[in-house]
């Protein structure tokens, strides 16, 4: 097995040039996630995350070094800062990890 799933939570700052809106951000990261090899967008939906709107993506590109990966992105604005919430993995095994991270997408709060 050469792929290693992994899920990972980042925090950036909005820019105001941009705009403070979840739609003006996923516009961005749409745009951005077109560039990886193979993309093929799955699902894309709004969803409510942690008492608030968020937009979910799942997807599958080819990664060069391991093969098909299908992702879950999560995109969530709270108290200006923009979080996105990833799952990485190799694309058969991913149903495979799915409970695990949807009961550690459903235990996460925000402080």
């Amino acid at each position: 097995d050469t792929f290693r799933e992994y899920f990972i939570i980042e925090r950036g700052s909005l820019e105001s040039h941009n705009g403070s809106t979840l739609q003006s951000s996923v516009n961005a990261y749409i745009t951005s996630l077109k560039s990886l090899p193979n993309f093929k967008l799955i699902e894309s939906n709004v969803i409510s995350f942690t008492q608030s709107l968020a937009q979910k993506f799942v997807y599958t590109y080819s990664n060069p070094e391991v093969g098909v990966t299908k992702t879950m992105d999560i995109l969530i604005i709270k108290n200006d800062k923009l979080y996105v919430l990833s799952f990485y993995s190799d694309a058969v095994k991913y149903d495979n990890y799915l409970p695990t991270i949807q009961q550690m997408l459903d235990s996460f709060r925000f402080s």
